[in-house]
């Protein structure tokens, strides 16, 4: 029996499993009988497409259903995500999103949607660390040098992001916070802009996702000081961490999550959730996903119902205490 089809056996072993525990409710018990709409609410070609579209591929062989990303970029994520929380509660349109999902409510006053209300989580899919990175004429060739550095050059270190509100922007504003340095935000509109500036020494530091900067790094055209999570990272296991520089309480990282319209029966959530788990832990998909940076979560909709909690929380400090706006 080929991979495919002893993977579609089991995720329907699953769900007859699932069903068996939830007694008189049977709302999965034909899902999906459709396609399902995966809207991600960034424009396409991203960096949320290079999870999006394996994701979503996978979901489609393992359910025997289609399952077509739509891009619906525009409003920082905001119009894709609404269009989710306007959707009918039948599992057929689900947000996969990512950190901007957690970050937006603080710096919009007005949303169209209440972030812990009108969603169901559904489950992570993966956590992606930020690499802090800096122009090799900069003289520290460490975090810590780094802080050193600063403190005796308060205000004369820039460091660069893909926007103002941005992760890469929030991160560098918590890095100030956490080791009480005076290091300057300059916004740029996008990756495209930012590296070329950051090479050439006219921007000094950045915060990105490993795969974005690691060819410059490689190349000696930029140096990595640190690795923004609680652990090393497989791509880049020779750069530590905040913790092993002497910077307590600094950790920040970007990730992916589904989540479908509120309301949407449990079990139908519970179907979806295995669904996912099963694609995100394949070994091909684990091995395509960690190439790009990208850790395998897969937690449970409790789980990533508090992760989320949790986040919404954090960043709504970060960006009060940075006091930042959106262009």
């Amino acid at each position: 029996m080929k991979t495919a089809q002893i993977k579609k056996k089991n995720f329907g072993l699953a769900i007859t499993a699932l069903l068996l525990c939830a007694g008189p409710v049977h709302s999965a018990e034909n899902y999906p009988s459709k396609p399902i709409r995966l809207i991600v609410p960034f424009a396409a070609a991203g960096s949320i497409d290079v999870v999006a579209r394996p994701i979503a591929q996978s979901l489609s062989d393992l359910l025997g259903q289609q399952v077509v990303v739509d891009n619906r970029g525009a409003g920082g994520g905001i119009i894709g995500s609404d269009l989710v929380a306007k959707a009918p509660s039948d599992g057929y349109t689900l947000l996969l999103t990512n950190i901007a999902f957690a970050i937006t409510p603080s710096l919009v006053p007005s949303m169209p949607y209440a972030a812990l209300k009108d969603f169901a989580a559904v489950t992570q899919l993966t956590t992606l660390p930020y690499l802090l990175v800096s122009n090799p004429g900069l003289p520290a060739t460490s975090l810590g040098q780094l802080i050193t550095l600063a403190k005796a050059r308060p205000g004369q270190i820039t460091f660069a992001s893909l926007g103002n509100g941005s992760g890469s922007h929030l991160t560098g504003a918590m890095l100030r916070n956490a080791a009480a340095i005076d290091i300057v935000h300059v916004p740029y509109k996008g990756f495209g802009a930012l590296m070329p500036d950051l090479i050439a020494g006219r921007a000094q530091l950045a915060f990105n996702t490993i795969p974005a900067v690691l060819p410059h790094v490689r190349s000696g055209k930029l140096r990595a000081l640190a690795v923004t999570s609680g652990k090393r990272s497989p791509l880049v296991p020779e750069v530590p961490t905040p913790a092993e520089s002497g910077v307590a309480g600094f950790e920040a990282s970007t990730w992916h999550g589904v989540f479908a319209p509120v309301g949407t029966p449990p079990t139908v959530i519970a179907a979806i959730n295995t669904a996912l788990i099963t694609v995100i832990r394949s070994h091909e998909m684990k091995e395509r996903l960690l190439g790009q940076g990208a850790e395998p979560v897969g937690s449970n909709p409790e789980q990533f119902a508090a992760f989320v909690r949790a986040e919404i929380i954090k960043w709504r400090a970060v960006v009060k205490a940075s006091g930042a706006t959106v262009d």
